[in-house]
C-alpha cells in the first residue's frame, strides 16, 4: 500500500512537470526579442485601478487578459473595425516576467506576428507606464513587464470561421512588422 502511494505522488509531481512544461510552449523561440518596447509597432495606454492589485500588491492575472482585450479591440474599433466584424477570442495566453502596481499606466504594445485567411495571432508586450521617457509612449529599450499572445478568429454570424474582410485586413496588415529600427 505504501508503495502505491508513492508511485501515485510521484506520478502527481510528473503531471505537474508535464504541465509547466505545457504551459511554457505558449511563446516560440523568438521570445527574448519580444522583451522591449522597440517590437511593437503600437500602443494602447491603459490606467490600473487600485482594486486591479490582488493580496500580493501587483496586479492580478485577470486585468492582464483584460487589458490586453480592451487594448487589441480599441485599435480595431478606432479604425472602423467594430461590431459589424464578429470575431472570437480562440486563444490568449500570458507570462509574467516582472510586476506592476497600481497607480501605475500600463503601455499595451500591439504587433501581428500572423495574418491568416480567418484568424490573426497578436504579440502583446505590457510596459510599465511611469518608467516610459516623459510625454513619449513609442519604441525604446523599455524591458517588458509580460509578454501576451491572443488569437482572433473572424466569424460569420452564425459562428462559423469566415475570411477576414479586405478593410480589416488593411487595419491588421499596419501592426505586420519588425517594429521600428
Amino acid at each position: 500500500v505504501a508503495d502505491a502511494g508513492r508511485r501515485r505522488a510521484a506520478h502527481g509531481r510528473m503531471a505537474g512537470r508535464r504541465l509547466l512544461g505545457a504551459a511554457r510552449s505558449v511563446f516560440t523561440a523568438k521570445e527574448k526579442g519580444l522583451t522591449t518596447r522597440s517590437h511593437y509597432l503600437h500602443f494602447e495606454r491603459r490606467q490600473t485601478r487600485w482594486n486591479d492589485n490582488d493580496a500580493f500588491g501587483h496586479l492580478n492575472n485577470t486585468i492582464y487578459y483584460a487589458m490586453m482585450d480592451d487594448a487589441v479591440n480599441m485599435h480595431l474599433i478606432q479604425r472602423g473595425i467594430g461590431a459589424d466584424y464578429p470575431r472570437f477570442v480562440a486563444e490568449s495566453g500570458c507570462r509574467y516576467l516582472r510586476p506592476i502596481s497600481f497607480p501605475a499606466a500600463v503601455d499595451v504594445g500591439l504587433r501581428v506576428a500572423k495574418l491568416g485567411t480567418s484568424s490573426v495571432t497578436y504579440e502583446v508586450g505590457f510596459f510599465d507606464g511611469s518608467e516610459a521617457a516623459p510625454g513619449t509612449e513609442g519604441p525604446g529599450e523599455q524591458a517588458a513587464a509580460a509578454l501576451g499572445r491572443f488569437v482572433h478568429v473572424y466569424v460569420t454570424p452564425q459562428g462559423a470561421p469566415s475570411a477576414i474582410e479586405e478593410s480589416a485586413r488593411t487595419v491588421l496588415s499596419e501592426l505586420i512588422g519588425e517594429g521600428p529600427a
